[in-house]
């Protein structure tokens, strides 16, 4: 990336707050050539950090994702994206992430594997005989299928389901949850099982939006998630969000959580 390419978009800068903390004193001081050429190579390097940063948690990106996100032209967009290619991302765009996190030094990353959870339709079905209130609870035998699943694969917990709403993770929040968090927890805990996390979406629609938004912040955080598997009994935005190749699809009419399922689980995260 030469310095005429940093300085294609000067609104860019203008807009960028950092940027501005960072530079801004140079705006109106005269400089001599020594320091004018320091200044593009630091502002180069600015903006080549601000890329990369980018690039952690994704799983994919495009010339036109650059565009998008950095307000640059289609052609210095290209030509940023061939000069990634090889070096942190695949022909493809596919982001190499192991090379990223080395490039930003990041040493002590983390993976996981995780279970993207449902409740009705996976842990109950329409025999469950559990209850809450006058609605369907839990049923501690698709919990053991559960079970099995995070046995053979050290897989973690986060919950999709629409029992969420009123589930927390942190422990002095635990006394704020409704009846259908608590016997969440309770079933779960009986036969050694946890929750860790859960998404958050938009609209209820875009389940898959927000588990890609969960993976995303858990980059951001030094976590990566390696893979994953959805349980769930609906296909909401999961096809859209082209993640349908990662769920494993039970019916709440048909037994819930079967042996079938739990193989097909297992070998996506394995």
């Amino acid at each position: 990336m030469n310095e005429e390419n940093k300085l294609e978009d000067s609104s860019l800068f203008e807009e960028e707050s950092d940027f501005i903390k960072k530079f801004g004193q140079y705006a109106n001081k005269p400089l001599s050539s020594e320091e004018f050429h320091k200044l593009m190579r630091d502002m180069r390097d600015f903006y080549e950090q601000k890329l990369i940063t980018s690039l952690k948690g994704k799983k994919k990106i495009s010339i036109s994702y650059l565009q998008r996100t950095f307000g640059y032209g289609f052609s210095l967009s290209k030509r940023i994206f061939d000069s990634l290619v090889g070096e942190l991302i695949s022909s493809d765009g596919t982001v190499l992430q192991d090379k990223v996190d080395a490039y930003l030094g990041n040493t002590d990353v983390k993976h996981i594997k995780i279970i993207f959870l449902d409740v009705d339709g996976v842990l109950n079905c329409h025999s469950t005989k559990d209850r809450v209130g006058e609605y369907t609870g839990i049923d501690d035998k698709k919990v053991s299928l559960l079970k099995e699943i995070v046995d053979k694969t050290l897989a973690k917990i986060v919950l999709v389901s629409s029992w969420k709403n009123f589930w927390f993770k942190e422990k002095e929040l635990k006394t704020k949850q409704d009846e259908f968090a608590n016997r969440l927890d309770e079933k779960l805990a009986k036969q050694g099982l946890v929750i860790v996390d859960k998404t958050e979406d938009t609209i209820p629609a875009r389940r898959g939006e927000g588990i890609l938004h969960y993976i995303e912040e858990q980059a951001r955080n030094n976590i990566i998630v390696d893979k994953y598997v959805i349980l769930d009994d609906e296909t909401w935005d999961y096809t859209f969000e082209h993640i349908a190749h990662h769920l494993v699809q039970s019916s709440y009419y048909q037994n819930g959580l079967e042996d079938k399922h739990i193989r097909k689980a297992i070998e996506k995260l394995c």
